[in-house]
């Protein structure tokens, strides 16, 4: 059999006096374009993020399933508002009077459905033990073997850029 079908079917059709063309689906269009546009980091959804202390080597890991921008707007209104126990990073700040860098955020994985963000956090958690989240879950051993298949070594900044925390201005009076 021909690999090259084409001209046998070109003239068994001529014959019948039907015009035929043949195109190929690669054209140097769909080749040097994409439709595919991904959103700026910190719109990002359905994401493992990391957020460092400003002055201490601690950070605390979370997930989020909205826009990441909006989770870490949260994390420092608990802060700004004296709400410790809505936000661990809050939590550290009041305690230890560390300034949490927001702005330093990274994305340290995600995951295509929401639905598995909770142990892929877990993970995550398990794997680097950040020392600024309150609980360290306690998994099953069986999951315990996804450990390695987490890669978080390769984060990605997430351009978080809360203009009042870059002109420093910072919470100086924490409610009586």
């Amino acid at each position: 059999m021909s690999l090259k079908i084409s001209p046998e079917i070109r003239s068994v059709l001529n014959k019948y006096s039907v015009d035929v063309s043949f195109s190929s689906t690669s054209t140097l269009s769909n080749m040097l374009t994409s439709t595919i546009t991904r959103p700026p980091p910190n719109l990002s959804r359905n994401v493992i993020y990391e957020i460092p202390c400003g002055e201490c080597d601690s950070v605390y890991h979370g997930q989020t399933k909205r826009p990441l921008i909006t989770r870490i707007k949260e994390h420092e209104a608990a802060y700004r508002l004296d709400h410790p126990e809505l936000s661990a990073t809050a939590e550290h700040n009041m305690e230890t009077g560390h300034p949490i860098n927001y702005n330093g955020t990274n994305i340290i994985t995600s995951v295509k459905k929401h639905q598995h963000l909770d142990l892929t956090e877990f993970l995550v958690i398990k794997k680097e033990k950040p020392s600024m989240n309150r609980n360290h879950p306690e998994l099953n051993p069986i999951y315990e073997t996804l450990c390695p298949l987490i890669h978080s070594e390769d984060r990605t900044p997430a351009n978080i850029d809360i203009p009042y925390l870059r002109r420093g201005k910072r919470r100086t009076n924490r409610g009586s």
